[in-house]
């Protein structure tokens, strides 16, 4: 069966449409979600599912940053020593959570359950300080030359978790008092909703589709949030963190599985519009 010209041109633009409506944020992980548990292990959540589980060197290695590899501290720094909450030391590990035997501790910082980076730098929130309060710290990739970049104000043992948001170069914190706030590097605040789900561990935002997915410390459960505060879903992944909470997470980003922005796909479509408009014309000389 052969489609009139107008009636083809009618189709496309109907498929394009569906393909516009079709549209939604994802409600599963699209990349793969790098966590750290208080017992010692590390866990990878991609599609909703628990894909691998290892065995982090040191124990409770919470603090972590994943760009190309997973570099990992304890939550404690230098100063501090090992305390309650654990050692000093991390690690670097592959993707697939082999420990390569690289070795890194954080020379300041005080004590942190969380942390990020940008490819460049890693960062953390301080959850107990050696010199402030709830101050964020930037180091390098192997998590030394620590600098304060800012305090967030909101004093001792509240800050716990952190994430770098690459669409506007900023810093995302939460915390025990239940808010998840956006801050620039210099310390501005530009944005913070209220989860529904109280204190916030191990926060982690996915780029691939602007979602920030976050641990409440309940087992096995984690949030995802829009960066406006919508919750669209709560996750229970079988098999995760079952003797203890997570506290550190982080996307490694899986390009592939980017599904194109509605901009794009209206593009496609206005480049298929002359497409089409020339196949009317050679139908009607037909």
């Amino acid at each position: 069966m052969i489609c009139s010209a107008p009636k083809a041109v009618t189709l496309l633009a109907a498929a394009l449409l569906l393909g516009l409506a079709g549209l939604a944020p994802a409600h599963a992980q699209t990349g793969n979600l790098y966590l750290t548990d208080d017992q010692g292990f590390g866990y990878v959540v991609q599609g909703g599912n628990l894909v691998n589980t290892f065995t982090l060197v040191n124990g409770s290695e919470t603090v972590i940053a994943v760009a190309g590899d997973i570099r990992t501290t304890g939550p404690s720094d230098n100063f501090f020593g090992p305390t309650i909450f654990g050692g000093t030391q991390g690690a670097q590990y592959n993707l697939s959570g082999t420990p390569t035997g690289n070795l890194f501790s954080r020379d300041i910082g005080g004590i942190m359950a969380d942390g990020t980076t940008d490819g460049q730098y890693n960062y953390g929130v301080s959850f107990i300080d050696d010199s402030g309060l709830g101050a964020v710290y930037r180091y390098d990739r192997n998590w030394t030359n620590g600098v304060q970049l800012f305090d967030t104000g909101f004093g001792a043992e509240d800050e716990l978790g952190i994430t770098y948001d690459a669409s506007n170069n900023s810093l995302w914190t939460s915390g025990n008092d239940g808010f998840v706030r956006d801050w620039t590097l210099g310390g501005a605040e530009i944005g913070s909703f209220v989860p529904s789900d109280g204190a916030v561990f191990a926060l982690a935002l996915d780029s691939a589709d602007g979602t920030l997915w976050l641990s409440t410390g309940v087992t096995g459960e984690l949030s995802q949030y829009s960066k406006t505060g919508t919750l669209l879903q709560t996750e229970t992944i079988a098999g995760l963190a079952p003797g203890g909470q997570f506290l550190g997470g982080e996307f490694a980003e899986t390009p592939s599985a980017v599904t194109p922005e509605g901009s794009s796909l209206l593009m496609l479509g206005l480049g298929l519009l002359p497409l089409g408009y020339g196949l009317r014309k050679k139908l009607k000389k037909a």
